[in-house]
């Protein structure tokens, strides 16, 4: 998979949903379980689990979300400004 910058993977509202999730600490219990991929729970209408593997600079290589919504959620985003 290429390197995504977050400002191109996440829609506007998207990201600023993300955002407002992490100024609100809805991302907990944030692992970096390997180099580079982090893994946390977000909490929205639900608990989520989600994962995302970074490069050096900070690009999306990899990323999931067990929410309906799935790839490129506001879950994913709140995760990466954590």
């Amino acid at each position: 998979m290429p390197r995504i910058h977050p400002l191109h993977l996440f829609p506007p509202h998207i990201a600023e949903r993300g955002l407002l999730y992490f100024q609100q600490g809805k991302v907990r219990d944030v692992q970096k379980t390997s180099a580079g991929r982090y893994r946390a729970e977000v909490c929205g209408s639900e608990n989520y689990s989600v994962w995302l593997k970074l490069d050096s600079d900070l690009y999306i290589k990899d990323g999931g979300c067990d929410c309906p919504y799935g790839w490129a959620c506001k879950h994913m985003a709140a995760l990466w400004y954590a």
